[in-house]
């Protein structure tokens, strides 16, 4: 009778059999502590830190909410459910999707340490994100109001910051960890590279090389010379040690809103977008400008295709006399 009992609280609270493999009981807290003693050991900071972030801001407080007692007792509606509450929050879709991506790697690994049957969240569908969705980019006009609010207003190492972005498409935590032994001034390019003691990788893992133009040649000489001067920097190019991510993401959202072009939307990586789109209407081609992005394909570059001008006829004018007598 005790047995029978026994068999039939296990299949409420997990919904399967008694005769399947036995599933040790833990609490979400308890394998959110584990799984992330799993992901600080195994995973680069980075992503240690925005699992910690997933997991214990945002899913368990969600569990407790559903009254999940065990971790066997996750379901795919949860998920669903889960999906649902931080769309109606507002959070973008990618966002979502990376979020969903955490949980359903944590919950195989609950799968895998035998806390679960199975993985609940495996076939659970992502957001559909619109890929031919333009990025939004700053005109010449914009870029020059933003470039003279941060002289005016921000520290001298934001100003060189946001226009290094602008005229190299570096991504900010590229930018942060930018040290003048990756500026070869000289040779005209600027090296983005891994800084393994500051457990710093690049987004692809590989390193690349962007050239730098005169307006920032100029400008990143200045600015060597003034911080050597007055110790404004020191190894690293905008400051004497690397600024957190969250101080220069602030600066740009103040400075953005100061010069009236915040809006939900733009941000650090929108100078991302503006180089890239600009030298897309320029009539830089896919690959060259993929390689400039550090992107490992030109199907992420691609976002910027329908920026180029149409050069269809222009080639097929080529041939305008192949008919013709010699």
């Amino acid at each position: 009778m005790a047995e029978r009992r026994a068999a039939e609280l296990f299949l409420a609270l997990t919904g399967a059999p008694a005769t399947a493999r036995a599933i040790k009981p833990i609490t979400p807290k308890e394998f959110v502590e584990e799984y992330l003693a799993f992901s600080q050991t195994n995973k680069r900071k980075n992503t240690f830190v925005r699992d910690a972030t997933t997991l214990k801001t945002l899913w368990l407080p969600f569990l407790a909410q559903e009254d999940v007692l065990i971790v066997s007792q996750i379901r795919a509606q949860h998920l669903e459910r889960y999906k649902v509450a931080r769309s109606r929050l507002g959070r973008a879709a990618r966002t979502i999707n990376r979020e969903l991506d955490t949980i359903r790697h944590s919950l195989a690994k609950a799968q895998l340490w035998e806390y679960h049957q199975d993985n609940p969240g495996l076939d659970i569908a992502k957001i559909k994100v619109p890929t031919d969705e333009p990025p939004n980019f700053l005109t010449q006009a914009q870029c020059h109001s933003l470039l003279t609010t941060a002289s005016a207003e921000a520290p001298t190492w934001v100003y060189y910051m946001i226009l290094t972005g602008m005229l190299t498409g570096l991504r900010r935590r590229e930018l942060i960890f930018l040290e003048w032994a990756d500026v070869d001034l000289a040779g005209q390019f600027i090296r983005v590279q891994a800084k393994a003691q500051f457990d710093y990788h690049t987004k692809t893992g590989r390193s690349r090389q962007i050239p730098i133009n005169p307006r920032l040649d100029q400008e990143l000489r200045e600015w060597k010379e003034i911080g050597l001067k007055f110790g404004l920097n020191g190894p690293w190019v905008f400051g004497l040690e690397p600024h957190h991510h969250r101080w220069v993401s602030r600066w740009m959202q103040r400075l953005l809103t100061s010069c009236g072009l915040y809006h939900k939307g733009l941000a650090w990586h929108t100078l991302r977008h503006t180089f890239a789109s600009h030298l897309a209407m320029a009539g830089c081609p896919m690959a060259v400008l993929a390689g400039y992005l550090g992107h490992s394909t030109t199907r992420t570059t691609e976002l910027y295709q329908h920026l180029v001008p149409d050069l269809r006829h222009g080639f097929i004018k080529a041939i305008d006399t192949l008919a013709l007598p010699e």
